[in-house]
């Protein structure tokens, strides 16, 4: 209990019983024994209790007219101590779970990111394609999933899984007569208790999604599916364009049945569908003709129809050089370490966010374009002009800021000591002599010709035959990646 409470941050935000995370944390030790009963008799007897389950919803402004309902974002603050229950029923709770999910579902999992699930897809469109096989990808627009699930669905997939009653009563608890209030600045709007939803601004809510949306990776046996969070997407294939679009059809009916079982709103026309090595002719479903596209935009990565990167260089790169300028403007009364501190925010943080689906697998005059527009953001952080020559490799090193073909390799290499069980695995059941790459703990080079060559699971295996002993060796994860970064570096 006290590990959820040091893991909580130091704000002073508070829900409806006015006890903000810094109070729980500075009274920590006070608070410990009696907090200790009243989590261990919620557990006992599976109730949630009803005064954490209030909560104060505030519209938080995204952009475009303000008078628009639809240009706002509701952030839900609900009880701080409710949260110090459901981390301590979620550290258990999820060491069980993540041994059930499969492995296509990304969304809310450690060590998962959008990158990953941006390569499971593009790796199985370029597999299928390596066997001659014309391929379609479809992605689906759930209409606020998150708020609108069933909680019949919730408790009977935590059934299904094998989870006990003494759970699923607590789960149900903590699911059912919830309070909420819209909140602006003082006044405070009436309550109404919403009846369907995982449950917004709740630290066990992206767990129960997760379950609930399970049987959607399953529904459907003609298309390979890949969800993160509430996005989601199908890979369909056929022998001939006439059997993919035959199997598209298929997937699009089968994935309508399970959104109106799941009592979730799918909007037909915001869904998208995309030919790989054909072009497929329009889907009509009822009243909605879905045309297909070139491009499509997922986990904020543009798919290309030629499973090129063009497009997402180009984004990249006008993002960077705009972040470059608000560096400039933003930063010009901060020295060159704060700024330093805007670079790793709004340069590096979204880079690295889905980077390993397409840094290794891109050819060498798109990672120069890359570099340039990072240099953008080098320049700003020195204070030196936009343009003129400067030694840039150099005022990095400086910085100790990577350069692209770092990045590009160390997120190679953490991709590649994440699998490590499944590579030793492969080396210890390799046949014939011991051998020197064998010693080294090295795979069979895949095939790195064609769509297999493109694939950034070939490129994962190369990085794991660079790898050095200690790295492979290594259990730490955090040890591991200052190994691999001062191997890169240096």
């Amino acid at each position: 209990m006290l590990k959820c409470i040091d893991e909580l941050k130091p704000s002073g935000s508070s829900g409806p019983d006015l006890i903000s995370n810094k109070l729980i944390k500075t009274f920590k030790f006070e608070i410990a024994a009696p907090l200790l009963q009243i989590i261990n008799g919620s557990i006992t007897h599976g109730i949630f209790p009803d005064i954490w389950k209030q909560g104060y919803v505030t519209p938080i402004f995204k952009r475009g007219s303000r008078s628009s309902p639809n240009n706002y974002r509701p952030v839900v603050l609900m009880s701080c101590l409710g949260k110090v229950l459901e981390a301590a029923v979620r550290s258990k709770f999820v060491e069980h779970l993540s041994l059930i999910l499969p492995e296509n579902m990304f969304g809310f999992q450690a060590g998962k990111s959008t990158g990953d699930a941006l390569v499971a897809i593009t790796d199985q469109a370029k597999l299928l394609r390596s066997q001659g096989q014309k391929v379609c990808l479809i992605s689906m627009d759930a209409s606020c999933a998150f708020d609108l699930v069933n909680h019949d669905l919730i408790t009977g997939s935590l059934a299904r899984l094998g989870v006990g009653k003494r759970m699923l009563d607590w789960t149900l608890s903590f699911l059912t007569d919830c309070s909420l209030s819209v909140r602006i600045d003082e006044e405070v709007s009436s309550p109404w208790n919403p009846d369907i939803g995982a449950g917004q601004g709740r630290r066990f809510s992206p767990d129960l999604f997760n379950v609930s949306s399970l049987t959607s990776l399953f529904w459907c046996l003609y298309s390979f599916a890949v969800n993160f969070a509430d996005d989601g997407m199908d890979v369909v294939a056929g022998n001939t364009p006439a059997e993919c679009e035959k199997k598209v059809r298929i997937t699009l009916e089968e994935r309508i049945k399970w959104f109106d079982a799941a009592g979730l709103s799918l909007n037909l026309s915001k869904t998208e569908f995309m030919g790989i090595g054909f072009d497929p002719t329009p889907i009509s479903y009822g009243s909605v003709t879905i045309s297909p596209s070139s491009s499509m935009k997922f986990l904020g990565v543009t798919l290309q129809d030629n499973l090129k990167w063009d497009k997402t260089v180009e984004t990249i790169c006008n993002r960077m050089r705009f972040s470059a300028c608000k560096i400039r403007n933003e930063g010009r009364f901060f020295d060159c370490w704060d700024r330093k501190k805007l670079f790793n925010g709004w340069f590096l943080g979204p880079l690295y966010a889905s980077a390993l689906a397409f840094l290794p697998v891109m050819n060498t005059a798109q990672r120069q374009k890359i570099q340039v527009a990072m240099n953008s953001g080098v320049r700003a952080i020195a204070n030196i002009p936009q343009y003129g020559h400067h030694n840039l490799s150099a005022l990095r090193k400086k910085l100790g800021i990577p350069s692209i073909d770092q990045i590009t390799e160390n997120l190679v290499q953490m991709a590649a000591w994440k699998q490590r069980d499944r590579f030793l695995t492969q080396v210890t059941n390799m046949s014939g002599p011991e051998t020197r790459s064998r010693a080294l703990g090295k795979v069979i080079q895949p095939i790195q010709k064609g769509y297999l060559g493109q694939m950034v699971s070939t490129a994962v295996a190369c990085g794991w035959n660079r790898l050095p002993n200690e790295i492979k060796s290594e259990n730490n994860p955090t040890k591991a990646k200052k190994l691999i970064r001062h191997n890169i570096q240096n």
